[in-house]
């Protein structure tokens, strides 16, 4: 049985970039922080070859942001252009209590 979302799992080319923004922005804490480099295991997991990343996961209440930063493959640059039409991720949503 679902009882909720666990997480949404975010890519990009700047993690502490993105860890400073949810944390400071948002109030999210840093649950976990970690890196791997041309591990057989993650590579089945994630599907790739050669994988070199490091991740954070993020924690507010009941809500978790795992952010990815890929070193390996060369992850190709998205578009900031990007229609919301195109396929892909577009957005998630944070309910908050006061957006003050």
């Amino acid at each position: 049985m679902i009882v909720g979302v666990h997480h949404v799992a975010i890519s990009t080319p700047d993690l502490d970039r993105l860890v400073s923004f949810y944390c400071d922005n948002f109030g999210f804490e840093v649950s976990y922080r970690n890196a791997w480099r041309e591990n057989l295991a993650i590579d089945q997991l994630v599907g790739l070859d050669g994988s070199v990343a490091r991740v954070a996961m993020l924690r507010a209440v009941n809500t978790h942001i795992e952010v990815f930063e890929y070193a390996a493959p060369a992850p190709a640059e998205a578009s900031v252009n990007r229609p919301v039409c195109d396929h892909g991720y577009t957005h998630f949503c944070l309910e908050v209590e006061d957006i003050e």
